[in-house]
């Protein structure tokens, strides 16, 4: 969520040893363009302590459905698929990737073989990853 709000994963750094410290120890910075539902939301997310995170009470998920935030959302409509979603974004085929960014639809399938991307989470796509990278 904080991606999707921000552009960038909270904590980000390239560097996978000072993530995790990030992780543990430092403090989420929020840009001011943020709005105060959204980032007290998000401030109560990443509570350190899992006991003390915002879900984590008797209430479970309903105390992160009823923060102000999701004030505009009707649960009943969405958990019956009848929200009408924003933006439908035009495709031509079942293969159209006009949608996504070049960076990743024109890169050579050899180079996520060593960016690190196919890592041993990607086991449960091996099959369609040999294929890719024959």
């Amino acid at each position: 969520m904080y991606e999707m709000l921000t552009g960038l994963p909270p904590f980000y750094t390239t560097d996978r040893e000072e993530l995790f410290d990030r992780i543990k120890f430092a403090t989420l910075k929020y840009p001011s363009t943020l709005t105060k539902n959204a980032r007290d939301l998000l401030e109560k997310l990443f509570v350190k302590d899992p006991a003390k995170r915002l879900g984590s009470g008797p209430g479970g998920a309903q105390e992160i459905k009823d923060h102000p935030w999701f004030d505009c959302c009707n649960w009943d409509l969405i958990m019956k698929k009848e929200v009408r979603v924003p933006f439908i974004p035009n495709i031509t085929s079942e293969t159209d990737t006009s949608n996504f960014n070049p960076e990743f639809t024109e890169a050579p399938i050899e180079t996520l073989r060593d960016s690190g991307i196919l890592d041993k989470r990607a086991d449960n796509f091996s099959g369609l990853l040999n294929y890719l990278l024959q």
